[in-house]
């Protein structure tokens, strides 16, 4: 990938992390405000897609790198890596949303404030629909470089609505 593919790349990541925490800040704050395993959980879910943001903007950042003494032909695969790590990072916490999850569902509290928490929610949706058209476009109007390209690039692009 050249160059300025992995700069407009980055630009996206940058733009998806900062979006994604300050949505996952809100929405944990207001799923504990409210009670809402659900809300907190969809709060932990925009952090990590954030981190995952951060990750691949740091892969795309690294990939950039000419190649050195340590790395002769180039820092092109650390692409490959930073998305080895964001799919495990994202493995991690699924397990532990479905654990605090299924202790809720075991030992259930009452939501208190349902309306602000729902009206959280539905903004929330709206805010990664747009992320996610932004994305999607993003990913659509980069041209691909190479015949053994990794998937990365649109899969990162179009994490979820």
């Amino acid at each position: 990938m050249q160059s300025t593919e992995l700069a407009k790349g980055g630009k996206v990541a940058e733009k998806s992390f900062v979006i994604s925490v300050l949505v996952g800040i809100v929405e944990v704050l207001v799923g504990i405000l409210s009670l809402s395993v659900a809300l907190i959980a969809d709060g932990v879910q925009s952090f990590a897609e954030g981190v995952v943001s951060l990750i691949v903007w740091t892969g795309l950042r690294l990939a950039r790198k000419a190649p050195d003494g340590k790395f002769h032909f180039g820092y092109y695969r650390v692409e490959t890596f930073s998305s080895v790590v964001a799919a495990f990072f994202m493995a991690v916490l699924g397990g532990v949303i479905l654990y605090e999850s299924y202790q809720e569902f075991l030992y259930p509290t009452e939501i208190v404030n349902i309306e602000i928490a729902m009206a959280v929610a539905l903004l929330a949706t709206a805010i990664a629909l747009v992320l996610f058209i932004y994305k999607t476009r993003a990913a659509k109007n980069t041209p691909p470089q190479r015949s053994k390209r990794t998937p990365l690039t649109r899969l990162r692009m179009c994490s979820h609505p």
